[in-house]
């Protein structure tokens, strides 16, 4: 069999003030990834229609070897740019990295590796375990997330008759077997992609484990979009589904 190979796509909307501070971190971990790591790697950029200087600061920049970067006309939405990537990607693994700093590549490997060695089909990245210690003005989102997880999980006790684990299906980093992407509706355009993929996988039996990020949240004034209606979206999406 052909030797593995992973893409990393990174949606992008509106995020000149930390895209500079996550280029030079991607670029890093792809030029020094860890010992003994087999996988040749490429990184996609999809930056979804940006209306501020993000365009401008990406077109000025030398893109190392099976470095991309792809362009919405206008701002679609953060499931619209994930399908961009996935289609546009070469690897036999996709993995999702959003570019908001909030996340560190060093995670990429612990995220994508049980995918690449054909264990699961899917990995999450969980931001809730592992004892991360979280600031005190994040407890809302985490507060909704545990919502949301929850709803899950009584879902699928009551339709399915099934116990499931998920801690974080809202997470910002997960890897998936490209060919089980493809397969999935990417119906939703906005951050309903996230349950929309869980839903997914879970419905199609596909196999999917989770393992401990770390994560470094930023607030709303430093440029973090979702909120409370993405919660309500996200809910009704978890609860109407069949």
């Amino acid at each position: 069999m052909p030797t593995p190979s992973l893409s990393i796509i990174i949606p992008l909307y509106n995020e000149y003030p930390c895209l500079e501070a996550v280029w030079h971190q991607v670029l890093a971990t792809t030029n020094c990834p860890p010992q003994g790591w087999p996988v040749p790697i490429e990184v996609l950029w999809v930056n979804d229609g940006s209306t501020d200087d993000s365009a401008d600061w990406l077109a000025k920049q030398v893109l190392p070897a099976n470095w991309q970067v792809l362009h919405h006309a206008s701002n679609q939405g953060k499931g619209a740019a994930l399908h961009t990537g996935v289609k546009a990607a070469k690897g036999q693994v996709v993995l999702f990295h959003d570019a908001d700093a909030e996340y560190h590549p060093n995670d990429w490997w612990a995220v994508a590796w049980p995918v690449l060695q054909q264990q699961v089909q899917a990995v999450y990245g969980s931001r809730f375990r592992g004892g991360n210690l979280l600031p005190v003005g994040y407890w809302p989102y985490a507060l909704a997330n545990w919502g949301l997880n929850t709803l899950l999980r009584w879902r699928w006790l009551l339709r399915r008759r099934q116990t499931l684990f998920i801690t974080d299906l809202e997470t910002g980093m997960k890897a998936l077997c490209r060919q089980t992407a493809l397969t999935l509706p990417w119906q939703a355009k906005d951050f309903a992609i996230e349950p929309e993929i869980t839903l997914a996988l879970l419905t199609k039996h596909y196999s999917l484990a989770e393992v401990p990020i770390s994560y470094c949240p930023r607030t709303v004034r430093q440029g973090k979009k979702i909120g409370w209606r993405d919660a309500l979206i996200a809910a009704q999406m978890l609860w109407l589904t069949p």
